[in-house]
């Protein structure tokens, strides 16, 4: 699954995009941060938390983003 702030503008492109709040309909074991930049991935990271995301799922180039930011 694949979810993106911009996912309406994204799927006026034919991508298969959905939003945020989708993600809480969907059972995954990990949530995976496909960004470049820490920064990035710390914003977004705070942005999944807040939306009930326990900490411990979320991935950032494969390693656990907890490691750099707790």
């Amino acid at each position: 699954m694949w979810v993106d702030r911009k996912y309406k503008e994204l799927q006026i492109q034919g991508l298969k995009v959905s939003s945020l709040s989708e993600v809480a309909n969907v059972k995954y074991e990990y949530l995976l941060i496909a960004v470049e930049h820490l920064a990035f991935a710390r914003e977004i990271r705070e942005e999944l938390i807040s939306c009930g995301i326990p900490k411990e799922c979320i991935l950032w180039n494969g390693i656990k983003i907890t490691e750099f930011l707790d």
